[in-house]
């Protein structure tokens, strides 16, 4: 880059001084590394005209880098702005993964938390079941027992009146029959 820079302030300053000495012959004077371009009030054209040059360089650069702001600015910012859109949006992308995630995670949490509840609730709910079932067991048999006992003693009481009608009844009948043969007895003494 100095290189350059360096090229273009020698062909400025030749041009200058073409310029500046065009009436004079070319005896008069010399383009290059020469005593001419050495004394110094050619030094100070050469500065001055530097400075003319590098000012009208600054305006035009001022002038192109507004034209510039004002033609490519809404370019760039709707393209900034657009990346910007684009990292939000991966954001909140990304904080929607997490939340979708999280909450998978706390409804996969739930529906165990739920299944082992109601696999406890089961268990003492089986539990109860089994200890009352076991108590409807225990009165059917107690009933099933005093039915059979009831019947047993019905039956023994049923016995026990058949019995007794039955040695009302024998007794009845030997007396009766003693009764006739005592009568008969009598009737055939007396005849």
């Amino acid at each position: 880059m100095e290189n350059k820079s360096a090229e273009d302030f020698v062909k400025m300053s030749g041009d200058i001084v073409l310029e500046s000495m065009q009436d004079q012959g070319k005896e008069y004077y010399a383009i290059g590394t020469t005593k001419v371009l050495m004394m110094p009030e050619t030094k100070a054209v050469l500065e001055e005209c530097m400075k003319k040059a590098s000012a009208e360089k600054d305006a035009k650069s001022t002038v192109l880098k507004r034209a510039y702001c004002l033609l490519m600015a809404p370019e760039k910012i709707a393209k900034k702005l657009r990346a910007c859109r684009m990292i939000q949006c991966m954001f909140r992308l990304k904080i929607m993964k997490r939340k979708k995630k999280k909450a998978e995670e706390f409804r996969i949490g739930f529906e165990k938390a739920i299944i082992e509840f109601k696999a406890e609730k089961r268990k003492t709910f089986e539990v109860k079941a089994g200890a009352a079932i076991e108590q409807v067991i225990i009165k059917h048999i107690f009933r099933n027992k005093l039915a059979r006992a009831i019947k047993a003693r019905k039956t023994v009481i049923d016995l026990a009146y058949s019995t007794a009608y039955l040695h009302k009844m024998r007794k009845h009948l030997i007396s009766h029959m003693l009764s006739r043969r005592v009568v008969a007895a009598a009737f055939r003494n007396a005849r």
